[in-house]
């Protein structure tokens, strides 16, 4: 059994290797912003009010092409989320840093010429880096009272130019609907205490546009 299992092993390993060396390969950067929000659940009381905060997301991505229409992208980004809210004479800024990993499919519409549309979307795993409260000047760091991941969907669509040989230059619209529940059990129990509401419920959203350069191997 172990005779014929080995060579078996040896010849799968080799055929896999082949097939991913024939398919299209891309590395590239990408940097842009993230108009972020935070939605809350239930709903911060009047005459309190939430509203979005712009940050920054930039790193890297690579592509892996299947057939000339279908691809998968993974992207390791450095992203600002959070959000402001409102109260009558005072405003405070929920800061929270993530290292987003998003893995989407993406479907590409190839057009004569250098310019190819796409359009993705797939799930992303956040991985919570800092967090803090920022009101008058001062700043409360909460990485404590948050989750150490955060799940979302991305979704979007942009375009892709080809500006030199296995060089393209790509500009896209996304958008991020967090998933889960970002406030632990103690922020929960915290939120209790303060406002009366059991139960609080956060989760992330951002509306990004981001530019790049893609370079194929």
């Amino acid at each position: 059994m172990k005779k014929t299992l080995l060579p078996a092993l040896i010849a799968l390993l080799f055929f896999s290797s082949t097939v991913f060396a024939q398919l299209p390969f891309k590395l590239g950067v990408r940097a842009g912003l993230n108009i972020a929000s935070l939605s809350w659940d239930p709903a911060l009381p009047a005459p309190v009010e939430s509203s979005s905060r712009t940050g920054f997301k930039f790193g890297a991505m690579a592509e892996l092409g299947f057939i000339p229409m279908f691809a998968l992208q993974i992207e390791p980004m450095y992203v600002q989320k959070g959000g402001k809210i409102n109260i009558p004479g005072q405003e405070i800024t929920n800061k929270l840093t993530y290292l987003d990993i998003p893995i989407l499919l993406k479907l590409k519409l190839p057009l004569p010429g250098p310019l190819t549309p796409y359009a993705f979307a797939g799930p992303s795993i956040g991985i919570l880096l800092s967090a803090s409260s920022e009101s008058g000047g001062q700043d409360t760091d909460i990485k404590d009272q948050l989750s150490s991941t955060d799940f979302a969907l991305d979704f979007g669509a942009g375009a892709a130019l080809d500006v030199a040989p296995l060089v393209s230059l790509m500009l896209d619209v996304r958008y991020s609907l967090g998933l889960s529940d970002i406030f632990n059990d103690t922020a929960k129990q915290g939120w209790a205490q303060e406002t009366g509401i059991v139960g609080q419920k956060v989760k992330t959203s951002g509306i990004q546009i981001l530019a790049g350069l893609m370079f194929g191997l």
